[in-house]
């Protein structure tokens, strides 16, 4: 492509991430999943692509966008951790619980007993009602 310039190619490969960003968030929203992080990076691009956000942000706009998008990244990070943090958690108050059916002694039942109440404890569940 002679005379084509750098900038009018980014301005091209954006406009076709801006075309399957857009696709892509349409099947998102038929499968009701959140959107935010799907908006947050269209936003990033649009603003790129067109120079603003629409409402008179230029620059500045580019910037807080960018910087909304890295808190939806790290807030999706801190969710995914924490889910797996909890199943851990709740595998081993599972390994617990059957440990405790195995016990014999009455020591030994009171030691299962304390583990698995202490990872229940941990994973937010009351194992006595209130």
């Amino acid at each position: 492509m002679p005379g084509v310039n750098r900038i009018e190619i980014l301005q091209l490969a954006l406009k076709d991430a801006e075309r399957e960003l857009s696709a892509a968030r349409e099947v998102i929203v038929d499968k009701d999943i959140q959107t935010e992080l799907m908006d947050s990076t269209l936003e990033v691009v649009r603003i790129a692509l067109y120079g603003g956000d629409g409402a008179d942000g230029g620059v500045e706009a580019f910037y807080s966008a960018r910087a909304r998008l890295e808190a939806f990244r790290i807030e999706e990070a801190q969710r995914y951790i924490e889910a797996v943090n909890f199943q851990r958690i709740l595998r081993r108050s599972e390994l617990a619980a059957k440990r405790l059916m195995r016990a014999k002694g009455k020591q030994e039942k009171l030691l299962a007993m304390h583990w698995s109440i202490g990872w229940l404890m941990k994973a937010g569940v009351r194992p006595f009602p209130d």
